[in-house]
């Protein structure tokens, strides 16, 4: 793959790798680096990259490894990104109200097991079909429709509980 080709195919994938990288890391810096050193590597490996169906699952596939080595020497925190609510159009009390909610469904879908929350961002927050997951998570479709329905399943269960019973989530 010359320059232009890799320029064409995986650069625009920035955007995407990067939100995947932050959902998966918590943190913006530690993002930009991951895409940093998965962007090295895809121009590493540019040569190779015209053997896989799709470039995208390949580099979304890379990034997923990637951030997970990366936890696995070192715990992050999250953070909330501040962003995510435009200040201009809500409320201060609509903002509070949207903010806490925005935590709340962090919160829940950190308590999934680490397959259901990656392929629950995959699906729900960058709107992958459900084959481009299964290649990204290296999976059976069919798996991967089982494991999001049990994620989006206890998601739901647990805030119903909260909306019902007024349970309070622990920080």
């Amino acid at each position: 793959m010359k320059r232009e080709e890799f320029n064409i195919t995986v650069l625009p994938l920035q955007d995407k790798l990067f939100r995947f990288a932050v959902s998966i890391l918590k943190n913006i810096n530690n993002a930009e680096d991951a895409l940093q050193e998965v962007l090295i590597k895809l121009w590493e490996r540019k040569d190779d990259l015209s053997k896989y169906n799709s470039v995208e699952a390949f580099a979304m596939r890379m990034m997923k490894n990637h951030c997970i080595d990366r936890l696995r020497r070192v715990n992050n925190n999250i953070d909330i990104n501040d962003n995510l609510l435009d200040k201009n159009e809500v409320t201060p009390e609509r903002q509070t109200v949207l903010k806490d909610t925005i935590n709340l469904a962090y919160r829940l879908i950190e308590q999934l097991p680490p397959t259901q929350q990656m392929i629950m961002r995959l699906r729900d927050v960058e709107e992958y079909d459900l084959n481009e997951i299964a290649e990204i998570m290296e999976m059976n479709p069919n798996a991967v429709r089982t494991n999001l329905s049990r994620a989006r399943q206890t998601v739901r269960e647990q805030l119903l509980k909260i909306e019902l019973f007024g349970i309070q989530m622990k920080a």
